[in-house]
């Protein structure tokens, strides 16, 4: 091949890979304008009220992976005031108002299937343990059951120890609600119970 062709031949190649670096970035451009509108829609709460200030600290790169923006009773506010519910067994613990009677409504069935609930915690102003990611304890959206009997456990499925109600997996996810012993990977924390935000635990 000639001297001047060779040169020809890169510089189309430069051009080319050029171009597509420029797709890629506006492909990338439009997906986050998408994602904005969604969360934006998501967490207006209707009529304007409740105004959405974009992904959670320590969140931005989770764009591309949304949870669950709603509950099963509204939309979910991840910075809504933080209020205070019975279990129905003797003990309050404070959540999201915007999903307060999701966890209530749980609470009310998983007390019918005689399950006693000796221990239970939820908003905590904190990180999830060992990394720089705010917890969904955080924003009021987890709460933990039992965290003596339930504890987090490494491993496979079959070697977690817990005392919950058979079938709680599917009776929590009745109310929008993912249970964690159902996460997927090595880690399982049976005792957590939340709403999905923006793929976090």
């Amino acid at each position: 091949m000639a001297y001047g062709s060779e040169i020809e031949k890169i510089a189309r190649q430069s051009v080319a890979s050029s171009q597509s670096s420029m797709d890629a970035t506006g492909r990338l451009i439009k997906m986050y304008m998408n994602a904005r509108a969604s969360q934006s829609a998501g967490f207006g709460g209707g009529g304007g009220s409740g105004k959405f200030n974009g992904p959670p600290v320590g969140m931005g790169k989770s764009l591309g992976k949304i949870g669950h923006a709603r509950g099963a009773v509204g939309p979910i506010r991840p910075n809504a005031k933080i209020v205070t519910i019975r279990d129905g067994q003797g003990h309050s613990v404070q959540v999201n108002k915007t999903v307060a009677d999701d966890f209530k409504r749980f609470l009310r069935a998983l007390k019918k299937t005689g399950y006693d609930i000796d221990s239970i915690g939820g908003y905590a102003n904190r990180n999830i343990a060992g990394t720089s990611t705010r917890s969904l304890h955080s924003y009021g959206l987890a709460i933990d059951i039992n965290p003596s009997s339930n504890p987090v456990y490494y491993g496979s499925r079959r070697g977690m120890h817990e005392n919950l109600p058979r079938g709680i997996g599917r009776l929590a996810k009745r109310y929008g609600i993912t249970w964690g012993g159902n996460w997927h990977g090595s880690k399982k924390d049976p005792m957590h119970f939340s709403f999905p935000f923006f793929g976090t635990k």
